[in-house]
C-alpha cells in the first residue's frame, strides 16, 4: 500500500487554491492524486471497499508508521482511522463526490497502443529540454512525423518513435514524471489538451502544451556539413578534467586547437593533448550533453552547425563564436 500511495502522491499538490488537490482520493479499490496539471491513479486492493478523500501527507505518514500493515476505516462522521498495534491516527476526509477526479479517457480522447520505446525515448531526450521561458514551445518534447524532438535552443535532438497520433508537445514536468514510472506502457489516451499513458494496474495523465514547434525543425537535419567521424573515447573525460579550471563560471568555454583542448588562457587555465585535429569553441555543458550520447559527429563543420549521431538519437548544435 505504501508504495502505491507514494506513487500517486507525486501528482498531488503541496499547496493549492483547490484544497482537494492536496488530498489522495480512494475509490473502487484504486487511489488517485492530482494537481490539476497531471494525475496518477493506480490499483490499491488493500483499500477495496473504502471510499474517502484524505490529506495525502498525513495519510502516507500514518500508513508508514504502521509498517505498511495498517487497518483503515472511516466512521459516520467522515473521520478516517489508521491503526496498527499500539499506533492510532485520525484525520478528516472530504466527500469523494467533491473530489475533481480525472478519468483516463473520455469522449474527446483517442485510445491507441503505446509505443514500446516511449519511456526510453523520453528518458534520452529529457536532458535536452529547454528552461527558456521566453520560448515556451521549447519547454517540452515535440512528437511529430515519426520523431520525438527536444532542444535547449543550442542543441536540437530527435529520436525515432512509432507515433500513432497527430503532433503534440508534452511539458517537461510530464516527461520527467513519465521517465520515473518504471513500468511498460500499454496504451495512450490522447486528446487536443491531454495525454494519458496506461500501465498494468496504473495510469498517468497530464495536460499538453498548446504551443506548437516551428515547422522548420525537421529541416535542420537536412543541412549536414562536414565529415562524420567517430568521437574519441577520451574526449569527454578530458573535457571534464578541464572544467574546474575555467575562469568564467557562467560560460565555461572549451577550445579545440589542433591536438590540444583547453580552457581560456589566463592565471587559471588547463590543457589536454589528444591524438586528433580539432577546431572550435564550445560551452562545456553543451559538450557534456552531446558527448554523453554521441558516437559520431562532424566537428570540422565549425563554425557552422555540428551534427552528431548516437544510439537511436541524432542531433545538431552550435559552438561559441570566436
Amino acid at each position: 500500500m505504501l508504495d502505491a500511495l507514494k506513487f500517486v502522491n507525486r501528482a498531488t499538490a503541496d499547496k493549492s487554491t483547490i484544497h482537494a488537490y492536496t488530498h489522495i482520493c480512494v475509490h473502487d479499490g484504486k487511489i488517485q492524486g492530482s494537481d490539476s496539471k497531471m494525475a496518477i491513479e493506480c490499483d490499491c486492493p488493500e483499500l477495496a471497499g473504502c471510499e474517502f478523500t484524505v490529506p495525502a501527507d498525513k495519510f502516507i505518514k500514518a500508513v508508514s508508521a504502521c509498517d505498511n500493515q495498517p487497518k483503515v476505516t472511516i466512521n459516520a462522521e467522515g473521520v478516517v482511522k489508521v491503526s496498527y498495534k499500539r499506533f492510532r491516527a485520525n484525520m478528516p476526509s472530504l466527500n469523494v463526490a467533491d473530489y475533481p477526479r480525472t478519468n483516463f479517457d473520455d469522449e474527446h480522447s483517442q485510445v491507441v497502443a503505446a509505443p514500446e520505446n516511449l519511456g526510453a525515448t523520453l528518458s534520452a531526450l529529457l536532458p535536452f529540454i529547454s528552461q527558456d521561458t521566453s520560448r515556451p514551445w521549447s519547454q517540452g518534447i515535440w512528437i511529430s512525423d515519426g520523431y520525438a524532438y527536444a532542444t535547449n535552443n543550442v542543441i536540437l535532438v530527435r529520436s525515432p518513435i512509432d507515433w500513432p497520433h497527430e503532433a503534440i508537445n508534452i511539458p517537461e514536468y510530464a516527461v520527467r514524471e513519465l521517465t520515473m514510472i518504471n513500468k511498460t506502457p500499454v496504451s495512450l489516451s490522447i486528446s487536443k489538451n491531454s495525454i494519458g499513458v496506461s500501465y498494468e494496474g496504473a495510469w498517468f495523465k497530464a495536460q499538453l502544451y498548446q504551443t506548437p514547434w516551428p515547422q522548420s525543425v525537421s529541416g535542420m537535419f537536412d543541412k549536414k556539413a562536414g565529415e562524420m567521424i567517430d568521437v574519441p573515447a577520451e574526449l569527454l573525460p578530458s573535457i571534464e578534467k578541464l572544467i574546474p579550471f575555467c575562469l568564467d563560471e557562467k560560460t565555461k568555454t572549451i577550445y579545440f586547437k589542433g591536438s590540444e583542448i583547453s580552457t581560456a588562457d589566463g592565471a587559471q587555465s588547463a590543457q589536454v593533448e589528444l591524438d586528433w585535429d580539432g577546431v572550435g569553441a564550445y560551452q562545456a555543458g553543451h559538450l557534456q550533453l552531446v558527448l554523453g550520447v554521441a558516437k559520431r559527429w562532424t566537428p570540422s563543420a565549425y563554425p557552422a552547425a555540428v551534427f552528431f549521431e548516437g544510439e537511436n538519437i541524432e542531433g545538431v548544435f552550435v559552438g561559441v563564436r570566436q
